[in-house]
């Protein structure tokens, strides 16, 4: 019982800590987008648009070789 109660924590103090790494990497990642200008972060939203799409048309060795 005592070593079940253990590992839940354990687990769970483990979760938390993941979580936080991504929620710190994702601000980082937003302060990047701070030091762009609009029209960059356009070009950036364009590029991933069109990755996005021919990775869900399933296109993706079109995209990585151009």
């Amino acid at each position: 019982m005592v070593v079940a109660i253990i590992l839940i924590l354990g687990f769970f103090f483990s979760m938390l800590y993941e979580i936080w790494i991504i929620e710190t990497n994702k601000v980082e990642i937003l302060t990047l987008y701070s030091y762009l200008d609009f029209k960059e972060i356009k070009e950036v939203y364009s590029a991933c648009d069109k990755f996005m799409s021919n990775l869900n048309r399933g296109s993706l060795l079109q995209e990585t070789s151009s």
